[in-house]
C-alpha cells in the first residue's frame, strides 16, 4: 500500500506534537509542581522595604474623641517624633499588623479649630518620612450640674487627697502592655441609669469643680461590676476621692476605670477577660450615692467611654 506523501506529512507533525507528553511520562515520578504562594516572611520583607506611611483615623473629631495613628511599613528601630497640639499626650507607637500603631486622644476642653499633627521618622540616619496634617476640632457643647453637698463629703476632695490618690492612679497608668489585650467592642459594666454624663461641666456648692471624666451609672448597692474588656489589673485599692477603685491595662495606653464600688473582687496583676465580674457597686469615697463612675483613658487623658461600645478601638 503506498502511503501519500500529505499522509506522511500529518503523522510526522503527530509525533513531534505527541514527544513532549511521552517524554514527560518517561520518568517514574517525574510531574511539574505549582509555584507555592507567596509566604508570610516574603510579604514581611517586601514592607520592610516599602517606605513608612502615615494614616490617620479621621480628620474631623470633637472633644473628648480619640485618634487612630498607623504607621504603615514603621518599624520598632525607627526614630518616631509625632507633635500636636490637641493636649500634652505624646502617641506612643507599638508594632500591629504591618507597622506601628498609637493613639492620639483630645482633650475634652480642646478648643475648636485647626490643628497640625506633625509625624516624622529617621530610620538609620534618613528621614524616611516626614509628614504633616491638619484635624479639625469641631464645637460640642457639654451640659452643667450643680450640686449641693455635706462640708463632711465635700472635705473628701481636699487637694491633699487627691494627691495622695493621683499616686496610685499615676503608677497604674504609667505601666501598659505593648499589644492589645482587649477583644472587639467594650461593654458597659453595670447594669443602671445614667446620671451624669461625659465632659459635663460641674458645680459643687456653686464652685465650678471641674469637667466629669467618664459616666456615672447608678444602681442598688452590692449590683455586679463588670470588666468592660479584657486586660490586667493595674490598681486595686481603696483611694480617698474614688473609693474602691479598679484600673485595668487593656494595651497600648487605654485604660478603664471603676469607682466608688462596694467590694473588690480582683487583685492587682490578676488577667480579666471581658463580662467577667470584678466588684460590686456601692457609694465609698466621694459620693452621693450607690452607683458606678466608670471612665476610658488613653495615657491620663480621659476620653468619651460611648465610642468604645460599638466597635473595636482600632476599627
Amino acid at each position: 500500500m503506498t502511503i501519500k506523501k500529505p499522509r506522511l506529512l500529518l503523522i510526522a507533525l503527530a509525533v513531534l506534537l505527541l514527544f513532549p507528553f511521552f517524554s514527560g511520562c518517561a520518568g517514574k515520578n517525574r510531574k511539574i509542581e505549582p509555584q507555592p504562594p507567596a509566604g508570610q516572611e516574603e510579604v514581611q520583607e517586601k514592607a520592610a522595604a516599602a517606605p513608612p506611611m502615615l494614616l490617620v483615623s479621621s480628620y474631623s473629631v470633637y472633644p473628648g474623641d480619640y485618634l487612630v495613628l498607623y504607621l504603615e511599613n514603621g518599624k520598632e528601630t525607627d526614630e518616631i517624633t509625632a507633635r500636636t497640639g490637641l493636649g500634652k499626650y505624646t502617641p506612643s507607637f507599638a508594632p500591629y499588623r504591618f507597622g506601628l500603631v498609637a493613639f492620639l486622644p483630645v482633650h475634652y476642653t480642646t478648643k475648636p479649630g485647626e490643628y497640625n499633627l506633625c509625624v516624622k521618622i529617621i530610620r538609620s540616619g534618613e528621614t524616611v518620612l516626614d509628614k504633616q496634617e491638619s484635624i479639625t476640632v469641631k464645637p460640642k457643647e457639654f451640659p452643667s450640674q450643680y450640686l449641693k453637698v455635706s462640708a463632711g463629703l465635700e472635705a473628701k476632695r481636699d487637694p491633699g487627697l487627691w494627691e495622695k490618690d493621683a499616686v496610685h492612679i499615676g503608677r497604674a497608668r504609667s505601666a501598659s502592655a505593648k499589644q492589645p489585650l482587649w477583644d472587639s467592642n467594650f461593654i458597659m459594666p453595670v447594669e443602671g441609669k445614667i446620671t451624669t454624663e461625659f465632659g459635663l461641666i460641674r458645680y459643687i456648692n456653686n464652685v465650678e469643680s471641674g469637667r466629669h471624666s467618664g459616666l456615672d451609672i447608678a444602681a442598688g448597692r452590692g449590683t455586679p461590676v463588670k470588666a468592660a474588656n479584657s486586660g490586667t489589673i493595674n490598681l486595686a485599692r481603696k483611694l480617698n476621692v474614688t473609693g474602691n477603685t479598679v484600673i485595668i491595662d487593656h494595651g497600648l495606653k487605654l485604660y478603664s476605670t471603676y469607682c466608688h464600688m462596694d467590694k473588690i473582687l480582683v487583685k492587682e496583676g490578676e488577667e480579666v477577660k471581658k463580662g467577667q465580674v470584678i466588684g460590686q457597686v456601692g457609694s465609698t469615697g466621694f459620693s452621693t450615692g450607690p452607683h458606678l463612675h466608670w471612665n476610658i483613658s488613653i495615657g491620663s487623658t480621659f476620653v468619651n467611654p460611648w465610642l468604645f461600645l460599638d466597635k473595636d478601638p482600632l476599627t
